[in-house]
């Protein structure tokens, strides 16, 4: 059965979303989140302030969309990509690490504002900020589950999801904390401890 289209306004209205998250993105890249404010952006669109409106509630609803859309997509997309890879779970955990630390320099600030305002703003927005960790937490537990002949006695796929994500939050919320004073050093270093952690001493 061939699939109903869209009508031309619907269409429209799902191109005037699109912009309006694609113009937000560029906007937090060159000024930040606090910077990006629904003025400028609907100045970037050239809608109205009430035309905004029919399409989010507010600013916060409009960025955490982007959140789960950029962070989530982010991290599936390269675990996929290291299940897809073969190899043990030892090699794919470096191919995870490598994909996401290596060449931060430029990819880093995008991400790390919207990190930063989800914890910033963790109490104000605790339902969603939980269903993005949850989520996170969920691809992890994939991907362990994917090596779970390799884990080490007594761990389960979901704890071992749980422990991986933790670690990683951690570092990125240092480079938060202390932005341009990276330990480059550390990101090997955490990745050995996960796998010496989670991973029978034979698949090392």
């Amino acid at each position: 059965m061939t699939a109903i289209q869209p009508g031309r306004r619907e269409r429209k209205k799902q191109a005037t979303r699109a912009n309006l998250i694609e113009s937000c993105c560029r906007l937090i890249e060159a000024q930040g989140v606090e910077g990006t404010t629904i003025e400028a952006l609907c100045d970037a669109v050239d809608i109205s302030k009430k035309t905004f409106y029919n399409y989010f509630d507010s600013k916060n609803e409009l960025l955490l969309e982007i959140c789960q859309s950029h962070l989530l997509a982010g991290i599936e997309g390269t675990i996929d990509a290291a299940l897809a890879g073969g190899g043990s779970c030892s090699d794919q955990l470096d191919a995870i690490f490598a994909s996401l630390f290596e060449g931060q320099a430029s990819a880093a600030p995008f991400d790390l504002e919207l990190i930063d305002y989800l914890v910033s703003n963790f109490a104000s927005n605790r339902g969603a900020s939980i269903g993005l960790l949850d989520e996170w937490n969920g691809h992890f537990a994939r991907f362990f589950a994917a090596h779970e002949a390799e884990l080490a006695p007594g761990h389960t796929p979901a704890f071992c999801g749980v422990m991986t994500a933790g670690m990683i939050n951690a570092v990125l919320l240092n480079w938060i904390n202390h932005p341009g004073e990276i330990d480059r050093d550390m990101i090997p270093a955490v990745c050995a401890l996960i796998k010496r952690s989670m991973l029978k001493a034979g698949a090392l």
